[in-house]
């Protein structure tokens, strides 16, 4: 039997940002993680197909996520990677476009 979702997505999640100590020392930046957003499947563009956001503009993308219809949106600008079973990566980008549809949820990087 095919799983409808096969591959996890996660979303990079920033904490704080870096900050100088006494000696003017850059300390690295605390909580920043890959956190678990949700199951998922993707589909590479291999062809020259376009998204065009509501404002009109168009954009090439790279990969389209395809996610759960419950699952918790994800907004223009994240950073997001899919995992399969063994932790492999298959792809990872920016959101440039997110759309709750009738029957799942769709991220386009």
């Amino acid at each position: 039997m095919v799983t409808q979702y096969p591959y996890k997505c996660f979303v990079y999640a920033q904490g704080n940002a870096s900050v100088q100590d006494a000696d003017l020392e850059f300390l690295p930046a605390e909580n920043n993680d890959w956190v678990f957003h949700s199951i998922c499947r993707d589909e590479q563009n291999t062809s020259t197909n376009l998204i065009q956001s509501a404002s009109g503009l168009q954009y090439n993308y790279n990969y389209l996520i395809q996610l759960p219809k419950g699952c918790t949106p994800l907004q223009i600008g994240d950073k997001i990677k899919v995992v399969d079973c063994n932790e492999n990566l298959r792809c990872e980008g920016i959101v440039q476009m997110f759309k709750k549809d009738q029957l799942h949820s769709r991220a386009w990087l």
